[in-house]
């Protein structure tokens, strides 16, 4: 399930990152240095993740899409209280610093 739940960030980041950028100055020149290191330590999760979301289809009998899952948290990001909005997208921040240890397949 890790390798979805990496295909997923990987497709909704970008989504999210441009919804903090809206109201957070400077938020992608601190974001997409470490998005791009991230992506590149991850690839073979990302493309794992990719593969196996062919499997999971949703109500509808669509497969998973990762910018309908980003859409939809950009929107909930969008309208939360300003402080609420600062709190997700320092997490989202923290959630592309690559942790040695726990990035890529072994």
């Amino acid at each position: 399930m890790k390798a979805l739940q990496v295909y997923v960030a990987d497709g909704s980041a970008i989504i999210l990152a441009r919804a903090c950028n809206d109201t957070i100055p400077d938020f992608a020149s601190e974001f997409l240095p470490r998005f791009t290191h991230w992506r590149a330590t991850n690839w073979k999760l990302i493309a794992l993740g990719a593969s196996l979301s062919t499997q999971f289809k949703d109500d509808k009998g669509a497969p998973m899409d990762p910018t309908v899952v980003g859409n939809y948290a950009a929107q909930k990001l969008r309208s939360s209280a300003p402080e609420a909005r600062r709190q997700e997208c320092n997490k989202l921040l923290q959630n592309f610093t690559v942790n040695p240890e726990a990035s890529d397949l072994h």
